[in-house]
């Protein structure tokens, strides 16, 4: 279990409840997308605008990226094995290779994204959370597919996805 504690995370063993790492180096850590088919554990660092590799083996930080302006929530889509930081102050997301551990683009998305989700087969959605959209775009070319309105949901957040109906559930601060 990965506990981000504002410059530094906790890794406790959840079936002993024992502290196993304290990982530092990572100011205003705000949450690790982990990726065992890698590996690996990615990061999100608002200090500094990073993303933090980390190995899941050793506990090891194994590199730095650069994940844009104001890096929030994330998103792993396990058919191109890529990872997407959203960076709330650019309004866009930060397409990151999670094998070769660099940044490959970016996907401009229109207004501030809050959180994002992979369908598990080359499709990320994400809220918006200043326009009360949710945006569909491609992982592989980066291109924003739709674009919906959430008409009765202010400031849509939490987002969650049922994929065997293929539907997805979001958060809205007003309902």
């Amino acid at each position: 279990l990965f506990i981000p504690r504002f410059d530094y995370m906790d890794v406790i063993d959840v079936d002993t409840g024992k502290l196993v790492a304290k990982l530092t180096g990572m100011p205003h850590v705000h949450g690790i997308v982990v990726v065992p088919e890698l590996g690996r554990g990615f990061t999100v660092n608002v200090g500094n605008d990073t993303s933090t590799i980390i190995d899941l083996e050793t506990l090891k930080q194994i590199g730095t990226i650069e994940a844009g302006s104001f890096p929030g929530s994330y998103a792993y889509d396990p058919s191109t094995k890529r990872l997407f930081i959203m960076n709330s102050d650019a309004e866009k997301a930060t397409a990151i290779d999670a094998v070769a551990g660099t940044v490959i683009g970016t996907v401009k998305l229109g207004g501030q994204p809050e959180m994002g989700i992979s369908d598990g087969n080359g499709h990320i959605f994400v809220n918006i959370t200043d326009k009360n959209q949710m945006v569909e775009f491609d992982a592989q070319t980066l291109e924003v597919l739709h674009r919906w309105s959430l008409d009765t949901c202010e400031g849509p957040s939490g987002l969650s996805m049922d994929l065997v109906n293929r539907r997805l559930f979001t958060a809205c601060y007003n309902e």
